[in-house]
């Protein structure tokens, strides 16, 4: 059978070049590979091919009946044996093969794809809550309620001028801190939606899904960045309450029905008050609405504080955060609470707050990353591998696969409910890869084979 199969090897060889098939060669090569490696003879003993490159044509001993003549261009008929043409397959031959064992294990060579995740990360879109009640006018100006409803402030108010400094407000320094992070190139793809709390008079409670619904819908920045400078510029502080439970309602059923493929969706409120008017309204009540919504959708909600809460007030505030899924830190925190999971910037100063709104911004988008794009298949998602190295040089960390956020723990990372989803690392993870100075994440993808 050696050869039998080295004579036909070399037949195969040299027949390629005398019909100038030097093009094909390679894709030739390896189907004489398989061939040969399963080739075997029937029992009646091999039929000896000769073969010399000078002499033409080949001759195929007779032997018993013919099988399927295979001729150049296409497939003959049964007949008799005899004579074959010179590129007849041989005869009495059954040509196997043994396809080998598959190896299932997830790596960098069997991946159809890797990714540094730094490269993918992904959009963002944000529901900004701010409050407008009378004391963000402090602490240069005041405000008293009218019996009737509603407030009178001494001043407070301003439109958004880069030229002109902003008035000493804590609204006008949220105008300006706003409009201005709108306008950046930190903020360029995001998008942004905005709404004001408490609308217009209103000194009573409002409706659970009364601010679902936005004073301006998403704009994509920096595009969009006027209609949203604008509607600041229109809005004014003249609330009477401060119903932060309503505000909590109004992200959480906002964002969870606007969620886009391929974004990160979060919601940021703003506020100086400790939330009244929608009892209870205490620091477990409305922790468990930003928990039940995160828990639900992944949507995690950011709380910008102000100077003007009281110490049980940043309690609240504390709860809220915490269970909304923001990050613990120590830069800004306040109300004798350190580490914290809120964010304070004081009165408002411009580059603080705009520093807070890049940092929420770089939390939300900085644990969530795109899967990679590849042309070896459809990605399949129960073939993920995901790993981080501490300090880019240090020994990989396997991180664990989880159903949901709800399910998170140390070392794990969880699907998004996007379409494709996003692969999000779970928060306790998060905070380690960004207290990391040069992390690195990278992801492996399966893919099914068409």
């Amino acid at each position: 059978m050696t050869r039998w199969a080295l004579r036909a090897a070399k037949f195969l060889l040299q027949g390629a070049i005398m019909l100038n098939f030097s093009k094909r060669l390679p894709h030739l090569l390896p189907g004489i590979f398989l061939l040969f490696a399963g080739v075997h003879c029937s029992s009646e003993g091999p039929t000896e091919i000769t073969y010399d490159p000078g002499k033409d044509p080949v001759t195929v001993p007779s032997g018993g009946s013919g099988g399927e003549g295979v001729e150049t261009g296409g497939r003959g008929d049964s007949g008799s044996g005899g004579s074959e043409p010179p590129d007849a397959a041989p005869p009495d031959a059954n040509f196997q093969y043994d396809a080998p064992v598959t190896d299932t294990s997830l790596n960098q060579d069997t991946a159809c794809a890797a990714s540094r995740v730094e490269v993918t990360l992904t959009p963002l879109d944000m529901y900004i809550m701010l409050d407008r009640s009378g004391s963000m006018v402090e602490p240069g100006y005041s405000w008293s309620p009218k019996p009737t409803g509603g407030i009178t402030i001494t001043g407070g108010d301003c439109n958004y001028d880069p030229a002109v400094p902003p008035l000493n407000s804590r609204w006008c320094y949220s105008v300006y801190a706003l409009s201005g992070y709108f306008k950046s190139a930190e903020a360029s793809g995001n998008r942004a939606a905005l709404q004001v709390f408490p609308v217009g008079t209103m000194n009573t409670c409002p409706p659970p899904d009364f601010l679902a619904t936005p004073l301006v819908g998403y704009q994509t920045l920096t595009g969009g960045a006027q209609t949203l400078i604008n509607a600041l510029n229109n809005a004014d502080p003249l609330g009477s309450i401060t119903p932060t439970k309503a505000a909590l309602h109004g992200i959480a059923g906002f964002t969870s029905a606007n969620k886009t493929s391929g974004r990160i969706t979060i919601g940021i409120l703003i506020t100086d008050g400790i939330p009244n008017s929608c009892a209870p309204d205490d620091g477990a009540t409305l922790g468990s609405i930003v928990d039940a919504h995160l828990k639900a959708t992944g949507i995690r909600t950011y709380v910008i504080s102000m100077t003007g809460v009281s110490p049980a007030g940043y309690q609240v505030l504390e709860a809220i955060a915490s269970k909304g899924g923001a990050p613990s830190h120590t830069q800004y925190c306040s109300g004798s609470i350190s580490p914290c999971h809120f964010y304070d910037v004081g009165n408002g100063d411009s580059a603080v707050f705009k520093e807070v709104l890049k940092k929420i911004q770089q939390n939300a988008i900085g644990c969530s990353y795109s899967l990679p794009t590849t042309d070896a298949g459809v990605v399949d998602l129960d073939q993920i591998a995901v790993q981080y190295t501490p300090g880019g040089t240090g020994t990989p960390i396997d991180l664990e696969r989880v159903n949901a956020v709800g399910a998170c723990k140390n070392n794990a990372w969880y699907y998004d409910n996007a379409s494709p989803p996003n692969i999000v690392l779970c928060p306790s993870t998060c905070a380690v890869v960004e207290k990391d100075d040069n992390p690195r994440v990278d992801i492996l993808v399966g893919c099914e084979q068409s």
